[in-house]
C-alpha cells in the first residue's frame, strides 16, 4: 500500500504510520498525484482514491474514488463511494 498526498511529508509520515503504510509521499500537488496514478495505472496497479467530500480532487485514472463526507461539503458527484454520518 502506497500513500500519497499533498501534506507535509512530517504529516503524511504520521498518518502512513496509523494506518500502517509502509510507503508514503507527501509535498503532491494535484499535477503530480494524476501523473502518479497514470503511471501506476499503466502498469496495471489498481488505484483507490481518497478524500475529504469538502475538499474534492481530481481522482484522475483511478480505479475506484471514495469520499469521506465532512459537514456539508460532499462532492458526491465526484466519488464511486460516499462515507460518513448522515
Amino acid at each position: 500500500m502506497f500513500l500519497a498526498s499533498e501534506r507535509a511529508p512530517t504529516e503524511v509520515e504520521r498518518l502512513a504510520r496509523r494506518l500502517g503504510v509502509d510507503k508514503h509521499l507527501g509535498d503532491m500537488d494535484a499535477n503530480s498525484r494524476r501523473n502518479l496514478l497514470k503511471a501506476l495505472g499503466k502498469r496495471g496497479v489498481g488505484v483507490v482514491h481518497v478524500h475529504r467530500g469538502d475538499a474534492p480532487r481530481d481522482p484522475g485514472d483511478a480505479h475506484l474514488s471514495v469520499a469521506f463526507r465532512v459537514g456539508d461539503g460532499i462532492g458526491a458527484s465526484d466519488a464511486d463511494i460516499v462515507g460518513g454520518p448522515a
